[in-house]
């Protein structure tokens, strides 16, 4: 990508990203793709916990500090694995009710296209919501620079919505995106990105999912 096609893309869809983030964004996704809308993405605090074996651990976060948890750690660590499959069977039953269903941070499970994003975004590194020309993607950023992460093509993204029950909470998840395989999941979008990636993931007019 040369520079023009870059700054073409900040100025017409990126906004107020810093040009730091731009160049970072565009460092990442190489000529993979054009950012035309980011921002910085966390999984909200009513997020599902993503398995262990899921989290992603991106190269440039630096090498994490391995700290041997204290005696209740360990129990903490046994009450999680003896709960996966309880909390799975608690997911099947809580997806059949609709009110619940309509506050689910996930749907779809996390072999989902919805779930590969949600476990995407709990990574020990700034993450990034990047819309591209072609793509979907998550960029992270560390002290070692940047890394592509998950990724999906533009067409498998059905629709997005802000949460209007998430207004007035600075920590839970404020938007949805919708994919192609039935599957959705609640992120939340600090700053002022939520609008303009929002905008950019909104289905055409005339549009029927």
């Amino acid at each position: 990508m040369s520079g023009a096609d870059a700054g073409e893309a900040m100025n017409s869809g990126a906004g107020q990203m810093s040009q730091e983030v731009h160049t970072q964004v565009v460092a990442a996704l190489g000529h993979t793709d054009t950012p035309v809308a980011v921002g910085l993405v966390t999984p909200g605090t009513d997020a599902r916990r993503v398995p262990k074996r899921l989290r992603p651990k991106p190269r440039v976060a630096g090498k994490e500090r391995k700290q041997r948890p204290p005696w209740w750690g360990w129990l903490v660590l046994v009450f999680i694995w003896l709960t996966d499959v309880p909390q799975t069977l608690y997911d099947l039953i809580a997806d059949s009710i609709t009110l619940r269903r309509k506050r689910r941070p996930l749907r779809g499970g996390w072999r989902s296209q919805a779930g590969g994003l949600l476990a995407a975004c709990d990574a020990p590194a700034r993450t990034y919501l990047v819309v591209g020309r072609s793509g979907l993607h998550l960029v992270y950023v560390g002290d070692l620079g940047s890394e592509a992460g998950w990724s999906l093509p533009l067409e498998h993204v059905r629709d997005a919505e802000p949460l209007k029950w998430a207004d007035d909470s600075p920590y839970v998840a404020n938007s949805r995106l919708h994919f192609t395989d039935g599957s959705w999941s609640s992120v939340r979008l600090k700053g002022g990105a939520q609008q303009q990636i929002l905008g950019k993931l909104a289905p055409p007019p005339g549009f029927k999912g």
